[in-house]
C-alpha cells in the first residue's frame, strides 16, 4: 500500500517537474501564452489553441499558464472596476457609455442575473463568442455581485472554459495527424 502511494506521489513529482521545465525552456512561448490569456479578445480559449498547436510546451502546462494569466485579469477586473466605474460616473461621457454598457451586459446577461453563482460559471465556461472572464468580470460588477462569489464562479468558469477547449483542439490535433479523414 505505501509503495503504492509513493508511487503516484512520484509520478506526480515527475509530472509537475516536466511541466515546469517545459514552460521555463520555452520561456518565449510560455510568455506569449500567458499574454494571450490575458488579452481581451483572445482570452485562455486563444491561450490555449497557440499553447496546444504551436508551441512544444507541455499540454497542462499551457493549460495552467492560461488559468492563471485569465484568473489574474479576472481578479484584478473585479475589484478595480467597481471603484473606477464608481468615479468615473460622475464624468457625463463615461456615464453615458456604462449606460450603454449597463444596456448590453443586461440583455446579454439574464441568465448570470437569474442563477447568479451558477450562471456566472456558465456564462464564463461555456466558449461562445463575447463569454468569458473579461465579459463576465464586467457583468459580475455591472449586476452588483460581490466578488466574493463572482471570483470563484469566474474562475470555476476558466476551468470548465479550459476543459472544453482544450479538448476539442487535442481532439481535432490526433484527428487530423493520424489521417482519420478520407476526402
Amino acid at each position: 500500500m505505501i509503495s503504492i502511494i509513493s508511487n503516484s506521489w512520484l509520478e506526480l513529482y515527475y509530472l509537475l517537474n516536466d511541466i515546469l521545465v517545459s514552460v521555463l525552456n520555452s520561456k518565449y512561448d510560455s510568455l506569449h501564452v500567458f499574454l494571450l490569456s490575458i488579452a481581451p479578445i483572445s482570452e485562455l480559449r486563444g491561450a490555449i489553441i497557440y499553447g496546444l498547436t504551436l508551441t512544444d510546451i507541455h499540454k497542462l502546462g499551457v493549460i495552467l499558464l492560461s488559468i492563471i494569466g485569465n484568473g489574474i485579469i479576472s481578479v484584478i477586473l473585479i475589484l478595480t472596476l467597481r471603484p473606477a466605474r464608481e468615479k468615473l460616473k460622475n464624468i457625463s461621457f463615461f456615464d453615458m457609455l456604462f449606460k450603454k454598457i449597463d444596456t448590453r451586459v443586461q440583455k446579454k446577461g439574464k441568465m448570470i442575473e437569474k442563477i447568479r453563482f451558477w450562471g456566472l460559471v456558465l456564462f464564463v465556461g461555456i466558449p461562445l463568442p463575447v463569454t468569458g472572464a473579461w465579459t463576465g468580470s464586467f457583468a459580475s460588477v455591472f449586476f452588483n455581485l460581490d466578488p466574493k462569489e463572482s471570483i470563484p464562479a469566474i474562475l470555476l468558469g476558466l476551468f470548465l472554459s479550459a476543459s472544453i477547449v482544450s479538448a476539442l483542439v487535442l481532439f481535432t490535433n490526433f484527428y487530423f495527424q493520424n489521417d482519420l479523414i478520407y476526402i
